[in-house]
């Protein structure tokens, strides 16, 4: 899959579904966290309306500007391993934000400081140590194993394309 825009990944059957999924195990993990804030009606239309600017042309967002800082973004308390770890803590649903972790350690723009940087500690160290060393994730060695097997599926899903 190599897309330049948001606009053309989301046309792609397989990246809607994708996205659709992660947003639903976000609103799992959101309406569990604060069921007297939200409705699960009031956080789907949160974000069909998210799914919609994806959608949208006239807003399309540069790939390589979305997936710009990947060490950052794999951190323990950022957008993706937080809400994993907190999804597992209430046995909820949590494969397709795993899967897509496994594919941000693939993500791979010269023009981005953090993206070259992961990719050569990839290519220098141990991949569990990478792991651990960008997700912070020391203490759950279960979770680390499963972000070793996603990086290899998504691995095998390139090879595939």
């Amino acid at each position: 899959m190599d897309y330049s825009t948001i606009g053309d990944a989301i046309k792609d059957p397989f990246v809607l579904k994708q996205v659709k999924r992660v947003l639903s195990e976000t609103r799992s993990l959101l309406y569990h966290k604060w069921n007297k804030e939200f409705t699960e009606e009031s956080l789907e239309e949160y974000h069909n309306k998210i799914l919609s600017r994806f959608q949208n042309p006239y807003i399309s967002d540069d790939i390589a500007r979305v997936g710009r800082t990947p060490i950052r973004k794999l951190g323990y308390n950022e957008r993706f391993i937080r809400p994993i770890r907190e999804l597992k803590e209430r046995n909820l649903d949590y494969s397709a934000l795993m899967e897509t972790v496994g594919r941000i350690y693939h993500f791979d723009e010269p023009k981005d400081k953090e993206s070259v940087k992961l990719m050569q500690m990839l290519k220098d160290e141990d991949l569990k140590d990478v792991i651990v060393e960008t997700t912070g994730l020391k203490d759950d060695p279960e979770l680390v194993d499963e972000i070793v097997k996603s990086y290899h599926n998504a691995e095998k899903d390139e090879k595939k394309a």
